[in-house]
């Protein structure tokens, strides 16, 4: 068994070293012992390339606006949430910064051949990105499994930038997504009418102003609750069969 893990926003490659391990060590319990983890390092794409917050503004606003959140721009905006919304803000922005994304991600499924792709927030629109619009991308992702969790694909800004105005399903072998309803990162639920697809509410968390209801997995050093991969609610049966 072979598992690619993709991070999501706030720079974890730097600020958060130990995540894909954190990942794994929940993951392994599921999926078995003997599985082996690869992750693709994007975070030095965005650094590169990144201009400078007026480059930003309006897709920030748009991005805030999309859930709701409009005022709270300029210094209303925690620190955290700023560096999360910049990302996928970038990501929309800035052509060259999704190529690059996208270019890193085929190498990296050609380079691991992944039986699951576990992909997170950011991370989500990445592969949606290379899996959706580019043809070696959809070839790429038959015959594999992908879990999204802490997505943006279906924000209703993000949507419309990136996708047209419309999402439909992957080629994927199956697609499970996990949505919270607190989640505060400009996260949507997906609905596709397509039996390959389906999707997971996975409720933890206070309200929009807890970021830790968009981790991953439980916070080692802060475990108020559960994260998206450890909830009680996450359809591992069904993945694992699916693989």
């Amino acid at each position: 068994m072979k598992v690619l893990l993709i991070h999501g926003v706030g720079y974890p490659e730097s600020t958060c070293p130990h995540w894909s391990s954190q990942w794994s060590e929940v993951i392994s319990k599921y999926v078995g012992v003997d599985a082996t983890f690869d992750t693709i390092s994007y975070d030095s794409i965005f650094q590169k390339n990144v201009q400078g917050p007026k480059v930003y503004v309006e897709a920030i606003e748009e991005l805030l606006a999309s859930v709701g959140h409009r005022e709270l721009v300029g210094g209303q905006l925690g620190g955290v949430l700023q560096s999360h919304v910049g990302m996928v803000a970038q990501w929309i922005v800035e052509t060259d910064t999704r190529n690059e994304c996208r270019e890193a991600l085929f190498q990296s499924i050609v380079s691991n051949n992944p039986d699951l792709i576990l992909a997170h927030s950011l991370g989500t629109l990445l592969s949606y990105d290379l899996f959706h619009n580019d043809p070696r991308g959809v070839q790429a992702i038959e015959n594999r499994v992908i879990v999204t969790f802490g997505s943006q694909i279906n924000n209703l800004f993000v949507r419309d930038k990136a996708w047209g105005g419309d999402i439909s399903t992957l080629q994927a072998k199956r697609w499970f997504h996990l949505f919270n309803p607190n989640d505060p990162v400009f996260t949507h639920d997906i609905w596709l009418p397509d039996a390959n697809f389906s999707s997971t509410t996975t409720a933890f968390g206070k309200n929009f102003f807890d970021v830790t209801a968009h981790d991953a997995v439980t916070d080692p050093l802060n475990p108020v609750h559960c994260g998206y991969l450890d909830h009680s609610d996450a359809p591992w049966d069904k993945i694992c069969s699916a693989l």
